[in-house]
């Protein structure tokens, strides 16, 4: 399903919860949702600006589902298979842009209107939850 608004999904998230931005992000194949059952990798991604060069260090196993009803409407629920503290660089971003954002173990909700609005639950490892609204 075509995902109308995803840069502003994508700047939603960035400024509540980069490791959601993250997440949210492997599960669509550019501007459409994967549909159905996803799984795949979190790289840990680095553009070193002086030399030119994009490092991948860490990276971390997920998997879900993404339901989607054809109108702009899609149901998330994904699992993060580690701790996403550990991509140390994406660690640092969100350290530094929110401090308080909740590393994600699940995040499961709805986004509306090709992803102008939505709800995620943010469930972490140690228990401390956040819901992202926007």
């Amino acid at each position: 399903m075509q995902l109308e608004n995803a840069q502003k999904l994508a700047q939603a998230l960035r400024s509540r919860n980069p490791y959601v931005a993250t997440l949210v992000r492997a599960v669509q194949d550019l501007s459409n949702w994967a549909e159905g059952p996803v799984e795949g990798l979190i790289h840990d991604s680095y553009y070193d600006d002086s030399q030119g060069v994009l490092t991948h260090t860490a990276t971390l196993p997920f998997a879900g589902r993404v339901v989607t009803n054809g109108l702009g409407t899609a149901q998330i629920n994904v699992t993060v298979n580690g701790d996403m503290t550990r991509l140390a660089h994406l660690k640092s971003y969100s350290d530094s842009a929110t401090p308080s954002a909740v590393p994600p173990r699940l995040v499961q909700g709805t986004v509306t209107d090709g992803g102008l609005h939505g709800s995620l639950q943010v469930v972490a490892a140690d228990g401390r939850s956040e819901t992202l609204q926007w």
